[in-house]
């Protein structure tokens, strides 16, 4: 059995200021940041390149460039010869920012590409 409260010991009720507070104060959303502002800042000697694929064909290549085109990214084709053989690396990019990265590896992985970061000179 739980102790009944004394009167003198009865909580007061609480008060809340913001119910006020907030109709008078107006907070801006942020849909997305803005990466226009964030790439004049990256004044860094470097950009980042993902690399979304790597095929013996080029048709192959051309249907991933396809489908991450379709997704909204900046995509090329890169043949590169390794050991003699000609292979055609799809590339994504470039990206400016670690939040362009970051953002870009996201969506790959969301559409199950996997995907490997690439530092390169500008």
């Amino acid at each position: 059995m739980l102790p009944k409260a004394e009167p003198d010991q009865m909580v007061e009720e609480m008060q809340f200021d913001f119910y006020d507070l907030f109709p008078k104060s107006e907070v801006p959303i942020v849909e997305e940041y803005n990466t226009e502002s964030l790439r004049a800042d990256s004044d860094g000697p470097f950009a980042y390149l993902l690399q979304a694929g790597s095929f013996r064909s080029p048709n192959d290549a051309d249907q991933l460039r396809a489908e991450l085109i379709l997704l909204g990214m900046e995509v090329f084709v890169k043949e590169v010869i390794i050991k003699g053989d000609k292979w055609y690396r799809v590339m994504v990019g470039p990206l400016y920012t670690d939040l362009d990265l970051n953002r870009t590896q996201d969506k790959l992985a969301e559409a199950d590409i996997e995907s490997i970061p690439l530092k390169v000179a500008q």
